[in-house]
């Protein structure tokens, strides 16, 4: 009668300790599906940040340290939870965690990686040609949802077809329907000369192209160094379909020679 008592007073306390480490287990995974999804959206807005933010440090520096700090602080506070649950049996079998990081590894992340490459995409720029604005080995940040073309835009684009050429920047002048004249190294677009504080002007006096018309479907695209640059004077018009997208912001820089880090021109915007 005594043992029967005992093992009656007993289950309640063990019901009510297994319900309490479900719950607890309960808890820890809502949290855990709180910081994926949190860590998924922190990680979308820096990927909008590097693409669409102009003004410094919002483009570069401010995302990349709130994604970081957010790293570190899950890092903390695993280590905490894990010290807290070490004792506390887990409420699922082992072989849902395989499958949790199969999923990510198999599925999640080549899924955010696609859409990334369709959104962005990073370059080196290997070339003198767009000096000063773009130097040597800069790495930059190309922005390839943005499909309307406007005049003053730093673009990536495709080589001319027969061209061994690697992909190449240059600077939207002339639009179609635009007529684009150069002279001394600065442009002309519709009898109007442009407003070019970022060229860099070849000494040579006395060049003079054009005016040429810009065919629909096409632009006229320059370089900044006008002196150094093998651009539309050279091999024509530029399909608007061979363009790439739209160059936002340098993300790393260093010297093509001594590959020492140029840290100043790391978040630098490109206008």
């Amino acid at each position: 009668m005594a043992d029967n008592t005992i093992a009656r007073q007993a289950s309640p306390r063990y019901s009510l300790g297994r319900n309490r480490a479900l719950r607890k287990s309960w808890g820890v995974d809502v949290a855990r599906d709180r910081h994926v999804v949190a860590a998924v959206v922190l990680g979308i807005l820096t990927v909008h940040a590097l693409l669409t933010n102009q003004r410094p440090p919002l483009n570069l520096a401010l995302p990349m340290t709130a994604l970081l700090a957010y790293y570190l602080v899950e890092i903390v506070d695993a280590g905490r939870l894990t010290h807290r649950q070490r004792s506390t049996p887990s409420a699922h079998p082992w072989w849902i965690w395989i499958v949790v990081v199969a999923l990510f590894l198999f599925i999640v992340q080549p899924a955010v990686a696609s859409i990334f490459r369709r959104s962005g995409q990073g370059f080196v720029f290997e070339s003198d040609s767009m000096a000063p604005t773009l130097l040597n080995h800069d790495y930059v940040m190309a922005n390839k949802t943005v499909t309307r073309r406007e005049r003053g835009e730093v673009i990536v684009f495709e080589p001319p077809a027969g061209s061994t050429r690697p992909r190449s920047i240059a600077r939207v002048i002339g639009l179609p329907g635009d007529r684009v004249a150069v002279h001394d190294g600065r442009a002309i677009v519709n009898n109007v000369p442009l407003v070019e504080p970022y060229i860099e002007v070849p000494r040579a006096r006395g060049y003079r192209f054009g005016p040429v018309s810009v065919p629909n479907g096409t632009l006229f695209v320059l370089g900044d160094n006008r002196g150094a640059a093998r651009d539309s004077r050279y091999w024509g018009f530029l399909p608007i379909g061979d363009v790439v997208g739209r160059v936002n912001l340098v993300y790393f820089s260093q010297e093509p020679i001594t590959g020492a880090i140029r840290w100043d021109r790391i978040g630098q915007p490109v206008r």
